[in-house]
């Protein structure tokens, strides 16, 4: 195994595996070797955004853009990076203490300036590859996150529209549901969660999650 190729893949597979120091030390390895290399420095981005190591991760992103300003998945790395930051005490307040937790959760003024840089870096990522399916899926998740419904319930169509056998199908659907909750379009919410609990295998993460939509309706 001597090309770059051969150790990123390498690399890659060890990130599916969530073997991620061992993933990390290849990327590194080949970063050592050649620093230029958007494909080690952007997989290095995903395996700190999945330790949580952000400062790490936006370093990694910013390099990949400085070498390419055009990298689609560059900026929506960077769009998912600052969303994860954005809901670190929002997780933990959910890990403690359960769903319920979040009715009346608020993101603070300084997690919502993280949540408009996710959302301009979503956009960017959008400009250069119109209705990218992982793009359209981060804004949608944000925008829903601003409390911005209206612009949530039209982005999650695009979404179900240009990506209607993608594995963010069902989520998008569920997304839709709960915007449409929050405009108090509840009997719509609920049709679309039903289609979800109909069209989904059952023990699945999205039949669990379109149940306790419908719960929470």
């Amino acid at each position: 195994m001597n090309s770059s190729f051969d150790w990123i893949t390498k690399g890659s597979n060890y990130i599916e595996k969530e073997k991620l120091a061992k993933a990390l030390s290849i990327f590194n390895e080949v970063i050592k070797k050649d620093p230029e290399n958007i494909r080690a420095w952007l997989f290095r981005s995903e395996v700190e955004l999945l330790q949580k190591k952000y400062r790490e991760a936006f370093k990694s992103l910013k390099t990949v853009i400085n070498l390419d300003p055009g990298h689609v998945e560059a900026w929506i790395n960077m769009g998912n990076t600052y969303r994860e930051l954005a809901g670190v005490r929002r997780g933990k307040i959910l890990e403690k203490n359960g769903p319920k937790s979040l009715i009346h959760f608020k993101f603070t003024p300084n997690e919502i300036k993280l949540l408009n840089q996710s959302l301009k870096s979503f956009n960017r990522a959008l400009k250069l590859q119109e209705n990218h399916e992982n793009a359209l899926m981060g804004k949608s998740g944000v925008l829903l996150s601003l409390e911005k419904y209206q612009e949530t319930i039209e982005t999650f169509d695009l979404l179900i529209k240009h990506h209607p056998g993608s594995r963010h199908y069902f989520h998008a659907l569920i997304g839709k549901a709960n915007a449409l909750k929050h405009i108090n379009e509840k009997r719509k919410a609920k049709k679309i969660l039903k289609e979800v609990k109909k069209k989904s295998p059952k023990n699945s993460d999205v039949h669990k999650m379109a149940e306790m939509a419908l719960k929470y309706l």
